[in-house]
């Protein structure tokens, strides 16, 4: 008989995320039967997986939080899984885990540079970020330290969560799997296609900065970056992302064009017919975008910050910095690479040895 994984999914979690846990649930259900618990009314994931959704209201605060802690007993009690993977950790759901869950059978997935995050500009509020330090440097802290396994991204995730007296036997560095069937590098034949189909001159420089949420991407410092600059505009510089601040920059700026919200069914091709991909967040784990740019040849220049510490990509400490590589084309010249992911085998040794732990303790 297959052991059963749950896969937890609240309203928060990202759908770049929710795709690559598609792909990865559907590599490796030979081996597991999958369950994706998720509430507040998310839509179907994946066929062949059982799905169990709760659709509770969207309320927040305390609200919010009980209805998670619910969400899980009554999952728990009904479908007795033998793994839970918390899939997104958002720290709204930080505390229904510690205090709801068998802490003997839950995987935590670490999505951030969580013990930092109270830093973020985007918690602009001295109550917010008050708020964020206690979730994560206390309640996470003790959820990750009596959980029964700890997936990070990076080896820097690695490192912050040993500081903190997590035992690193039960830590593993797993990056979610990228479609490398979708995202991969083209020939000029393809490359030059592409560029007509989306209107982009064959010899224009094209670069990608993708994402939504502008403030958390910190998408103001292109603004800053173009008003004091002078020499950019053979760059054409391409926001893909539902956000407003894209379409203000896109008619303040010549060169920047505003493509708004791209599925992601589609999102390969603009990474095919791009030059590198743009980066300015100072606060992530590992960017769904980096994996994706990297399996399509892209180079990637990014804001230097703890994160991307170790990554081998192009990094800028500011503006001026930022600028000059511009003008000095480093792209041309770069061998960034990300980790596209890893194969289903790794996943699945992981996950093994986790039911073997959870049986011993």
């Amino acid at each position: 008989m297959k052991k059963k994984l749950a896969f937890f999914l609240g309203s928060d979690v990202p759908a770049s995320t929710q795709t690559l846990f598609t792909n990865l649930t559907a590599l490796i259900s030979d081996r597991f039967d999958i369950d994706f618990v998720g509430f507040y009314g998310e839509e179907k994931f994946y066929d062949d997986a059982n799905e169990v959704i709760y659709d509770y209201p969207s309320k927040k605060g305390i609200g919010r939080t009980y209805n998670s802690s619910r969400v899980l007993k009554h999952y728990i009690e009904n479908h007795d899984p033998d793994l839970i993977v918390l899939t997104h950790k958002q720290s709204v759901y930080c505390i229904p885990f510690l205090f709801s869950t068998d802490h003997q059978r839950s995987i935590i997935r670490l999505n951030g540079d969580t013990f930092n995050q109270y830093k973020d500009r985007f918690y602009e509020s001295k109550i917010n970020r008050l708020k964020v330090f206690f979730t994560t440097k206390i309640f996470t802290r003790m959820l990750l330290k009596r959980s029964l396994g700890v997936i990070v991204q990076t080896e820097y995730m690695f490192e912050e969560c040993e500081k903190r007296g997590i035992d690193p036997q039960k830590m593993k560095i797993l990056p979610l799997p990228i479609d490398t069937d979708k995202f991969k590098k083209v020939d000029k034949r393809k490359k030059s296609k592409l560029r007509d189909e989306q209107k982009i001159p064959k010899d224009d420089i094209l670069a990608l900065i993708i994402g939504t949420k502008s403030t958390i991407k910190r998408r103001h410092l292109l603004d800053k970056l173009l008003k004091n600059s002078n020499g950019l505009n053979h760059i054409k510089f391409m926001i893909i992302g539902d956000t407003k601040s894209g379409k203000k920059l896109s008619e303040e700026y010549d060169n920047v064009i505003y493509e708004g919200f791209v599925d992601h069914d589609s999102i390969n091709k603009y990474y095919q017919a791009g030059d590198f991909l743009l980066h300015f967040s100072d606060s992530e784990g590992l960017p769904t975008t980096f994996q994706e740019a990297t399996a399509c040849g892209l180079p990637i220049i990014a804001k230097k910050a703890n994160y991307n510490r170790g990554l081998n990509i192009s990094k800028f400490s500011d503006i001026d910095e930022l600028e000059k590589m511009l003008k000095d084309e480093v792209w041309k010249s770069a061998d960034s690479y990300v980790t596209p992911g890893l194969s289903k085998e790794e996943y699945i040794d992981f996950f093994k040895s986790m039911i073997e732990r959870k049986e011993q303790n």
